[in-house]
């Protein structure tokens, strides 16, 4: 059995693996921008995009491992990234809330078949 696929190894040249990543960083920054400019159309096609970029890497890992200056920049990119996707949901968060509280409004305003609404 081998150990859980921890993204550190990788088919190729490590310049072409850390590319990955890098575009991976940029399409996240874009996609902060589009979340901030409520641009849902622009965030949608980012997110198509991401998701590319990550099966590309999954699909290179393998054998090579990071130079120990390629690891330092890879944990970097990786930290922005998920910097760039709390950012992302925290500007969500609000729409999200609002969509909970309607929803359990309609909820309670329907009828449940027994005469009695729910509270």
């Amino acid at each position: 059995m081998s150990p859980p696929d921890d993204g550190r190894t990788m088919h190729g040249t490590d310049g072409a693996a850390l590319s990955l990543y890098e575009a991976l960083a940029q399409a996240s920054g874009a996609m902060l921008v589009a979340a901030r400019a409520d641009n849902a159309d622009q965030l949608e096609r980012l997110v198509a995009r991401c998701r590319v970029l990550i099966e590309q890497l999954r699909s290179a890992r393998g054998a090579r491992s990071f130079s120990r200056d390629d690891e330092r920049r890879r944990i970097e990119l990786l930290r922005a990234i998920l910097a760039d996707d709390a950012q992302i949901r925290a500007h969500g968060e609000p729409w999200l809330r609002e969509l909970e509280r309607w929803v359990g409004a309609a909820r309670s305003a329907r009828p449940t078949g027994d005469g009695v609404t729910p509270r």
